[in-house]
């Protein structure tokens, strides 16, 4: 019987660990790795947009979570007025320089997947009805670490094939601790 069996069974039926282990051990969940970095930081995003030749930027400044879960991180904030989708959270996969996989939840659900030279098929609800759109990743950056960091990226949107926009996004993450005061 295999270890994961046994503390099933262990858990459902209370019988005693398998020799050599104590009572209250439990192993991890499936696919879990035992990382804890997990914290509240200020997040700086810039992101321009080029629709048929007129670009419009927007700049946001706000709060949210950031962690590392599996060797991937993981931000997460909640959208304002200044987007036009206020109350809607963004959480941002970011598996290094690979992929950024950007999921939308709250009145207006999206998933919208970023990888270098490929084209992914993705919904987008655009809070009046969804869609599906072509996004092809054209080039990804990441420079976080633990600490925080810049992830700079780039990506086309198409509908039908036909090019809908261009876009780059810039987000800066930094710890919103302010710093330990000076002892003296």
């Amino acid at each position: 019987m295999s270890i994961r069996r046994r503390f099933k069974s262990i858990r459902a039926g209370g019988k005693k660990p398998p020799a050599g282990l104590p009572a209250r051990v439990r192993p991890a969940p499936r696919g879990c790795e035992t990382e804890k970095m997990k914290k509240d930081v200020l997040i700086s995003i810039r992101g321009v947009q080029l629709v048929d030749g007129e670009k419009e930027c927007i700049e946001l400044l706000t709060t949210g979570r950031y962690y590392k879960k599996n060797g991937s991180y993981y931000l997460s904030y909640l959208e304002t007025e200044a987007t036009g989708m206020e109350g809607i959270r963004t959480t941002l996969h970011i598996e290094d320089s690979k992929r950024v996989t950007m999921l939308r939840s709250g009145r207006a659900k999206s998933q919208l997947i970023i990888e270098k030279g490929c084209r992914h098929q993705c919904h987008y609800d655009t809070g009046y009805g969804s869609i599906m759109v072509g996004v092809l990743g054209d080039r990804i950056d990441s420079r976080l670490s633990d600490e925080g960091g810049v992830l700079d990226f780039s990506y086309s949107l198409d509908i039908n094939t036909a090019l809908a926009s261009e876009n780059r996004v810039t987000i800066t993450v930094r710890d919103a601790a302010p710093p330990p005061a000076p002892v003296q």
